[in-house]
């Protein structure tokens, strides 16, 4: 995400690292505008992402784009090899829970968390992926490249036990 209380600038940051070790790597912002129509005002850091990219002569490896009709979604994260969710620290942060990371789940995506918040938690607690500091963009592109190579489904994840465990049946109950 965009949004000024996520971390895009780490993640771009973070892959222009990681195409050191892995070439063919790349970033996709799959929405760059709130899709709710009253909400049009606030600000997202797109410009601040958009300049970053340019200076790194990343234009072949960021992509911004609008939003998909959630049918594609799955389709979307069975084709992606990790998943980011990056955060600054805010109170918003950490008290919000990222409901696109059950989609992850769903899709044995390994998941690198900035840490501090449910969403990291979830990560540790199943052995999802990596969590990482706030704003480190070394530490998300080690992740990166050790969880691309660690391949999927990540060998020591328990991603069954997290689908039952968070499943709308169990959680609703």
């Amino acid at each position: 995400g965009l949004w000024p209380w996520l971390d895009p600038l780490t993640a771009i940051r973070a892959v222009h690292a990681a195409r050191s070790q892995i070439t063919n790597l790349k970033l996709l912002f799959p929405g760059t505008r709130l899709p709710n129509p009253t909400m049009s005002g606030i600000r997202t850091l797109l410009p601040e992402a958009q300049a970053l990219v340019k200076s790194l002569d990343m234009e072949n490896v960021v992509f911004f784009g609008d939003w998909m009709p959630y049918g594609d979604w799955p389709n979307a994260l069975l084709e992606a090899d990790v998943a980011l969710t990056l955060h600054i620290d805010s109170l918003e942060t950490r008290l919000a829970f990222r409901s696109r990371v059950l989609d992850y789940i769903w899709a044995g995506l390994p998941t690198i968390a900035t840490a501090g918040d449910a969403t990291s938690d979830l990560v540790l607690k199943y052995g999802l992926g990596a969590v990482v500091p706030q704003q480190n963009a070394d530490a998300v592109a080690n992740a990166i490249v050790e969880l691309v190579q660690a391949g999927r489904p990540l060998p020591g994840s328990d991603v069954e036990r997290a689908r039952r465990e968070l499943s709308w049946d169990v959680v609703i109950q």
